[in-house]
């Protein structure tokens, strides 16, 4: 075809040829068939783009579900979004297919599906493993982890165990649900059945009706007692008349149950009562009956009604035909109806009134009968009632009769009750008044007060009268102004009202009457003259000044005027000077009024507060506490004066130097060796230092046999040998607790005994000695307090102050009274005879 250029087009057409892109020109068409010939540029089969010409290779991409060269070819069916364009491997697999092609099943217990892998990506409950086919331990609950099998949300009711549970709870076991119940790591039961306890319940409560029981501090203690049971070991009663047979366990009280009262129920409520407080007071009637003691029977056709007994409550007995709040009424008295609203219209007897459906019986209490269509009562009411249907009774307190319309006592009331119907109770309402009085409010609201109390009384805001509680001797005011004083424990607030009561800080609560200032002072802990602050929470048990707040004493550990501040904790003991806060005594290794200086120059650290380091300086220390510094080139020098006795290394002058030791060397400036001047170097043998190697070693530590120290400070650079302490391990560590290898060992620099001290000895260093009088020779470490008690006869914390004890030997008794006298009396008649016999001698001669 020749366009207007004169251009020849070469027009390609796309035929189907076996589904196959065969795209042709058409100048040399398919040998085959040529069918479903198509516009030029268009596909002819599932190429989303053009056929490349004279083959059957797509030059763009398949559509969703075919790959090929030329897009012949269909993915598999649980293919989904497509297949690889080349070797038609699925992209993705449905569900519960795997596999490159999709053509495998996932495992059966896959929960939602599997990876290309076949491994699930999750099981179904109770079921395990890369491909799910292993099952849960049968005793899992809600099944297990799905790689492991491990029971990880617990096991079922009765059975433990970490990863399988398959071990039993044991028998008493307990749970709300009434199987057994047991931790799943350790087999430990939540609780025990009623009657058991211990670790797995395995021991019973020795109490035999004790439904519940612990094991506190080597002692069973019962918590809660079996139905019917009370008491601390549960061998009491409840009382026979308890709410479902249950009483709290240590005071045997009990709700009662209905118809009883009293604090163990043993008492029975009146009549038909069956709720009471006491035998005067009714709570709740029985069914079928009313009144203030429950005394009066409901109206026949009532199976219960109110109190008042004016209303049926419930349905009516024979419903079928009686209704009305009496259930008095009766549908088939009604002789007439209303044919539309069913509504009576007349009733058979003249005695009866039309209501709704039925008709009900006039009044018993009309004087004659009754309106027909309403119950009114025409000719009114008999004595004693009122009212348009003349069923409501005049009050009992009325002085004579009352209204037949309203009800209002027609010549006042009996005395002690008030109000237009005479039923308010002056005695009940205001206890104490004199005068009771009431008028009518706006609104016909009837209201009664008292105008005036009894002597020891005052009128209150709402409540009648008040004792004069506070006043003493109960003389007030009516407003309740004290008229002589307050009584004990109180104070006048204003105006002489004694409704303030003395501070309970106060010693026996005893405060002035006016300002209510403790007339005692305070309990320990509180000040002011009202002793209304409290002390610091820092003062010692003695509290502080009553005026000023300032603490009589510190705790331990405390110090300053309101025991603010804190002692240093290198103080012994932590405690310290009350005012300054200066240590009494510093910890090893410090020094200074608040024990903060370290005692670092010291040999072996150590120092104390008085006398400073006793055991000598460090190398380039000196001074009382080591705290200065020797002399430039000076490795050892005098701990008091600093003279220079040892040079550092390269330097020489110890004193004097020469064969004789006769010229004085220089303050450690040149290189000199004692007699010629050079550098002296050189050693001492094993076991010996300093500068003439005549010092022993200490007990240094030594795994060869040889002790070896620093030559010139015997230093133990290794530590010490078991049971010494200190620089030069020279220091013994004393009374120590040996320990599981049956060594002594203390700290290698304080001393302080690691395992704790020797029975009869305590202290860091456990170098003091328990008192004799400790029971068994023992006592804290801490403090020497006896921790077993005292022997006989002795007493306090250290057990160092005899107890007072009556001498036996001190009161006679009567024998030996008797003894004494018969003795004397013998005596004075011996002396007597004796005097008698030189008498009658001299006289004959």
């Amino acid at each position: 075809m020749e366009d207007g250029k004169g251009l020849v087009l070469l027009l390609t057409l796309c035929v189907s040829v076996f589904s196959l892109c065969c795209c042709q020109s058409s100048t040399n068409p398919p040998v085959s068939t040529q069918t479903d010939i198509l516009p030029p540029g268009e596909n002819c089969s599932n190429c989303h783009g053009n056929c490349l010409n004279n083959t059957d290779i797509c030059n763009g991409t398949c559509i969703s579900g075919f790959y090929g060269d030329g897009c012949e070819f269909n993915c598999t069916s649980n293919c989904r979004y497509g297949c690889n364009r080349t070797t038609g491997s699925c992209n993705y697999c449905a569900k519960n297919y795997h596999g490159n092609f999709c053509n495998d099943s996932c495992p059966d217990n896959c929960y939602v599906g599997c990876r290309q892998s076949g491994l699930c990506f999750s099981c179904s409950s109770f079921w395990f493993g890369e491909k799910c086919g292993k099952v849960c331990p049968e005793n899992c609950h809600y099944g297990c982890d799905a790689v492991t099998g491990e029971c990880k949300y617990g096991c079922k009711p009765g059975y433990w165990g970490k990863e399988s549970c398959n071990h039993t709870c044991p028998e008493n076991c307990y749970d709300s649900l009434g199987g057994a119940s047991c931790f799943q790591p350790t087999g430990r039961c939540t609780s025990c059945n009623p009657g058991y306890t211990g670790y797995n319940c395995t021991d019973r409560c020795k109490d035999t009706n004790c439904s519940k029981c612990i094991n506190d501090e080597g002692i069973q203690r019962c918590y809660e007692c079996k139905s019917g049971s009370t008491g601390t070991h549960c061998s009491g009663s409840c009382p026979a008349h308890c709410q479902g047979d249950t009483c709290d366990q240590l005071t045997g009280t009990c709700t009662c149950a209905n118809g009883w009262y009293g604090d163990d129920c043993s008492m029975q409520c009146y009549g038909n009562c069956s709720l009471c407080v006491d035998n005067s007071t009714c709570i709740t009637c029985m069914d079928g009956y009313y009144g203030g003691r429950c005394e009066m029977r409901c109206p026949s056709d009532c199976e219960k009604c109110s109190r008042d007994g004016k209303n049926c409550i419930g349905m009516c007995i024979g419903w079928s035909d009686n209704y009305g709040s009496l259930c008095k009424c009766r549908r088939s008295e009604c002789l007439k109806r209303d044919p539309g609203t069913h509504n009576c219209l007349k009733c058979k007897n003249d005695s009866w009134f039309t209501q709704d459906a039925g008709c009900c019986p006039c009044s018993d209490h009309c004087n004659g009968s009754c309106d027909s269509n309403n119950g009114t009562c025409i000719n009114g009411c008999l004595d004693d009632y009122h009212g348009p249907t003349c069923d409501t009774l005049c009050s009992s307190h009325c002085n004579g009769s009352c209204d037949p319309m309203s009800g209002e006592c027609e010549h006042g009331c009996l005395n002690d009750w008030v109000g237009p119907t005479c039923d308010i109770q002056c005695s009940v309402n205001f206890p104490h008044c004199d005068n009771c009085v009431w008028f009518t409010a706006p609104g016909h609201e009837v209201i009664a007060y008292c105008n005036g109390c009894t002597a020891g009384y005052h009128s209150g805001v709402d409540v009648g009268c008040v004792p004069c509680d506070h006043c003493l001797n109960r003389n007030c005011t009516a407003s309740g102004q004290c008229l002589e004083a307050c009584v004990e424990g109180y104070h006048y607030s204003i105006s002489h009202y004694c409704d303030e009561k003395c501070n309970e800080n106060c010693i026996d609560r005893k405060c002035d009457n006016t300002a209510g200032n403790c007339t005692k002072g305070c309990v320990p802990g509180y000040y002011t003259e009202r002793c209304s602050l409290d002390c610091s929470s820092y003062c010692s048990e003695d509290g502080c000044d009553r005026g000023t707040g300032v603490c009589h004493g510190c705790r331990d550990g405390m110090y300053g005027q309101y025991c603010f501040f804190t002692c240093s904790e290198h103080c012994v003991d932590h405690s310290c000077a009350r005012e300054s806060g200066s240590c009494s005594e510093c910890k090893l290794g410090y020094y200074g009024n608040n024990c903060v200086a370290r005692c670092d120059g010291c040999l072996d650290v150590t120092c104390t507060q008085t006398k400073g380091c006793e055991k000598g300086c460090m190398p380039g220390q000196h001074g009382r506490y080591c705290d200065k510094k020797c002399p430039e080139n000076c490795y050892v020098c005098d701990q008091n004066s600093g003279a220079c006795l040892m040079c550092n290394t390269g330097f020489s002058g110890i004193g004097y130097r020469g064969a004789n030791c006769s010229i004085p060397c220089p303050d450690c400036v040149n290189k000199y060796e004692n007699n010629t001047g050079s550098p002296f170097h050189g050693s001492c043998f094993h076991g010996k230092y300093g500068l003439l190697c005549m010092e022993d070693c200490g007990n240094c530590f030594t795994s060869n046999g040889v002790r070896e120290c620093e030559k010139f400070t015997g230093y133990c650079s290794n530590g010490c040998s078991s049971g010494y302490y200190g620089m030069t391990c020279k220091d013994e560590c004393l009374n120590c607790q040996p320990d599981i290898n049956n060594m002594t060992v203390c700290d290698v620099t304080s001393g302080a005994c690691q395992d704790g001290c020797l029975a009869g000895s305590f202290g860091i260093m456990c170098n003091e000695t328990c008192g004799n009088n400790c029971l068994n020779n023992l006592c804290k470490r801490s403090n020497g307090t006896c921790s077993n008690g005292c022997s006989s006869g002795w007493q306090g914390d250290q057990c160092n102050i005899a107890k007072r004890t009556q001498n036996k030997d001190s009161s006679l008794s009567g024998g030996a009274i008797a003894g004494i006298i018969l003795g004397v009396v013998f005596g004075v008649a011996l002396v007597a005879g004796i005097a008698y016999f030189l008498i009658r001698r001299r006289v004959q001669y």
